[in-house]
């Protein structure tokens, strides 16, 4: 409650309307945030790494920059160096928030529960070390693998999420609505609770076609975006269909969830 706290909350308010603004308008500028917010995030969690990493980087550059004093050419590589660092730098923290990519067929093999549903609630709640998670309901359509029923109920959490002006982003996760109607992935804890498998590849949303025309699946990410093209030309190729009736394009629930049951069965067979 400092008149110095008071003052940098103040600025907050005023400049953080206009920044947001003007990064959504700008994709290189967000990029560029975003690497650096993810940087500094990593710091914040590996205060000692970070700055042992700093204290390595002076003295190597100390050393260093008497070597090179009276050399051009080693001046010009010690910028180029340092200019990579920096560059690499900036990256950690996106890179490091990566998933491993995930086909489809080992998705369904990794996940404990595979069932498609409507999000009935999603709830934010703070975590003991001062986190948010969600807490997600779907109504279960159907379902695909694991042991619940249809018309049950299935209970999840994600990292991140809304309580009360508080917001927490997690990377590479997914976030829900209630309304939502997915097709999503769950792996179950030691704690016996559940998760989404592989974050936000592990979510494929549904929507209704024009008019009402049937419903169809769409990625809720690039992966997904991927898998789900992957999954079409898989489908073509097992029904052995000609270019009239292939299945390139949307792809409908019904077929998809059909898709679905047969790799469970493929991988049942195999053992797996």
């Amino acid at each position: 409650h400092s008149a110095a706290g008071t003052a940098f909350v103040d600025l907050y308010y005023r400049a953080a309307p206009t920044m947001a603004s003007y990064l959504l308008e700008h994709g290189w500028a967000y990029a560029a945030f975003r690497r650096t917010a993810y940087t500094g995030y990593w710091f914040l969690e590996h205060q000692w790494m970070g700055l042992m990493l700093l204290v390595s980087t002076a003295l190597l550059g100390r050393g260093a920059l008497r070597r090179i004093r009276h050399s051009r050419r080693l001046r010009a590589g010690a910028v180029s160096a340092l200019l990579a660092a920096a560059v690499a730098l900036l990256c950690t923290g996106d890179a490091m928030a990566r998933i491993a990519y995930f086909t489809t067929e080992d998705l369904v093999a990794a996940a404990d529960v595979v069932v498609e549903g409507t999000v009935v609630s999603s709830d934010g709640y703070w975590t003991g070390n001062a986190k948010i998670h969600t807490e997600v309901v779907v109504h279960i359509g159907e379902s695909i693998k694991g042991g619940f029923n249809k018309q049950s109920n299935v209970a999840f959490t994600v990292p991140g999420g809304t309580v009360g002006i508080a917001v927490m982003r997690a990377s590479e996760m997914p976030s829900f609505s209630v309304g939502d109607e997915v097709v999503i992935w769950l792996h179950q804890r030691a704690d016996g609770s559940f998760g989404v498998q592989a974050g936000e590849r592990g979510v494929v949303r549904v929507t209704s076609g024009k008019s009402g025309g049937g419903k169809y699946v769409t990625g809720a990410s690039a992966a997904a975006q991927k898998a789900l093209a992957e999954d079409g030309r898989a489908m073509d190729e097992d029904e052995k269909a000609d270019e009239e009736s292939a299945t390139a394009g949307p792809i409908t629930l019904e077929d998809y969830l059909d898709y679905l049951r047969g790799i469970v069965r493929k991988l049942k067979r195999a053992g797996r």
